[in-house]
């Protein structure tokens, strides 16, 4: 039997016989045909309110027997807002197939990295909750959290403070019952509890750092502050241990 009789069919006879079929998707729309068992052949069936499905031409304005109806708040302030879309408010959100913007995620034009108001953050972006990939600290707080402080960063933290950190914080300022006797800014008579007491408190001793007053209780204060009064509220400075010869004292080297 040839190719040619077994496609076509044979009659009993052996004779070739042709076999009248009509075939959806032969692009021919046949009478047996129609969209809805052959719309490759007949198209698509147009669009009617009532089918159960809300399509592109339809909205809750035209169909709400297929899209339900508007939004409550639709049209009250003008703006596409939560829980409002293309669909259930056309009138703010614009009409569906709009693009970008609509509330709908559309999957022939939108994704979430063109539209992710639409479609959402996409997985591992920053901002959807998650600290993945290449994220961190540094690169996405809003994710990951933020990041420890690290002496050295440029910023002062809560964590840190002067000693622990001075290339942040800056230098610590002297402040006399620390411990410390910074010669810069205490001295024997400005802060004996940092510095200690005074040796021999003989008023012979000059303050220079210009912070400290007084000598100590030296035989000479009442009678040189008496003169010079700076001198016990300032600083014990070269003039008051001048002035402390005047007042009976020997000093090695002034009087």
């Amino acid at each position: 039997m040839s190719a040619l009789v077994a496609l076509a069919g044979v009659s009993s006879a052996g004779c070739v016989v042709t076999v009248g079929r009509d075939r959806c998707g032969d692009l021919s729309c046949d009478p047996d045909e129609s969209c809805q068992n052959c719309p490759a052949d007949c198209g698509d069936c147009p669009a009617f309110c009532g089918s159960g499905s809300c399509e592109e031409t339809e909205d809750c304005t035209r169909c709400a027997l297929d899209c339900g109806p508007c939004a409550p708040s639709c049209g009250m302030d003008g703006v596409c807002g939560a829980g409002e879309n293309c669909v259930n408010c056309p009138a703010e959100c614009g009409a569906c197939g709009g693009g970008c913007g609509d509330n709908v995620c559309d999957p022939e034009t939108d994704t979430c990295t063109s539209c992710p108001q639409d479609c959402g953050a996409c997985p591992g972006a920053c901002g959807d909750g998650v600290c993945d990939g290449p994220e961190s600290c540094a690169s996405c707080a809003p994710d990951c959290g933020s990041c420890m402080p690290v002496c050295g960063d440029g910023t002062c933290a809560a964590s840190e403070q002067c000693p622990v950190c001075p290339a942040d914080c800056g230098p610590c300022v002297p402040v006399c019952g620390d411990g410390a006797c910074d010669t810069s800014a205490e001295s024997c008579t400005s802060c004996p509890g940092d510095c200690g007491a005074c040796a021999g408190g003989t008023g012979c001793t000059a303050d220079v750092t210009g912070f400290a007053p007084g000598c100590g209780a030296c035989s000479c204060e009442g009678c040189v502050c008496g003169i010079d009064p700076y001198c016990c509220d300032t600083s014990w400075d070269g003039f008051c241990v001048m002035e402390c010869c005047g007042c009976g004292v020997s000093c090695p080297g002034s009087c």
